[in-house]
C-alpha cells in the first residue's frame, strides 16, 4: 500500500469515533457540526477514540484517513449532523436491521 499523503487529508473534516459495534458495521463519529453515522465497507471499522478525516458531512460513499490507524477506508455516510441521541438512536436501528 502506497503511504499516505497526510498534506490532502489533515485539510478535510476531522472527527472522533464515539461509538462502533463488534456485531455490525456502523459507528458514530463527533464532528465540529454534530455527530454521523458511517457504514464501514471492507471489513475495516475504526475503534473507539480514533481521529477520522474526509468529507463526513456529505451523504454517500467516500474514502476516510482514520490518522490514529495511518489507514484509508472506505465508508458510506448513512446520516450528519445528528445530536449525540440521535445517533445513537440511528446506529440501532441500523444494526436492528440486519
Amino acid at each position: 500500500m502506497p503511504p499516505v499523503n497526510e498534506e490532502v487529508w489533515l485539510n478535510k473534516e476531522r472527527g472522533i469515533v464515539v461509538s462502533n459495534s463488534f456485531t455490525c458495521d456502523f459507528f458514530v463519529v463527533e464532528t465540529a457540526f454534530g455527530y454521523s453515522v458511517l457504514r464501514s465497507w471492507g471489513g475495516f471499522a475504526p475503534m473507539v477514540g480514533s481521529v477520522v478525516y474526509g468529507d463526513l458531512s456529505r451523504w454517500g460513499v467516500g474514502n476516510f484517513y482514520v490518522r490514529s490507524e495511518g489507514r484509508i477506508m472506505t465508508a458510506d455516510v448513512r446520516d450528519f449532523r445528528l445530536g449525540y441521541f440521535q445517533a445513537l438512536d440511528a446506529i440501532n436501528w441500523y444494526c436492528a436491521g440486519r
